[in-house]
């Protein structure tokens, strides 16, 4: 986790589902469509671990809100925030996101980390991965190679890579 201390893994009844990033010492920012259907009583997570099923902490969660607008037809706003039940604390392995101030460029270096599967239909790896991408404007996500077409909205962030990506499980975690 030592390159990724802001990633945690969204664990429903013990097992990983999705990703997010730890944003303060009781908040978690993770995307929306990872909470539909989910009720707190069976949600936790887990900080400080490389791997999603030991280590680290695993700490209930209180309360989740979804954005106001978020649309899950379309995707539009897909992002929530989890009020854990107890705080976390800061260490070598339990850091807040930097979140950016700007827009980054079109080309520019990225990373999605998480434990989402490595092919689709795949099973999730125990051990936390990463993948580097770049940016990429509208154009370039919405094209023939891409095959994202208008699914890709103005208020959304494209990455990609040639043959490399996120997949199911990497879900509402940090680029």
């Amino acid at each position: 986790i030592g390159n990724f201390p802001w990633q945690v893994s969204l664990q429903r009844r013990g097992s990983h589902f999705c990703g997010g990033s730890f944003y303060n010492s009781k908040i978690i920012v993770t995307a929306a469509h990872c909470l539909q259907r989910v009720s707190t009583s069976v949600l936790k997570v887990r900080a400080g671990s490389s791997n999603w099923n030991s280590g680290g902490v695993l700490v209930r969660v209180a309360a989740f809100k979804n954005h106001q607008g978020y649309n899950a037809r379309t995707m539009v706003n897909d992002i929530a925030v989890i009020r854990l039940a107890s705080p976390l604390t800061m260490s070598s392995t339990i850091k807040s996101i930097a979140l950016a101030t700007t827009a980054p460029a079109n080309g520019a270096a990225a990373t999605v980390s998480g434990w989402g599967t490595t092919s689709s239909g795949g099973s999730m790896p125990v051990q936390l991965r990463y993948v580097d991408l770049k940016i990429g404007g509208r154009t370039q996500c919405a094209s023939s190679t891409y095959r994202y077409g208008s699914e890709i909205k103005p208020s959304m962030i494209c990455a990609y890579a040639v043959g490399k990506d996120s997949c199911q499980g990497d879900s509402g975690g940090p680029l």
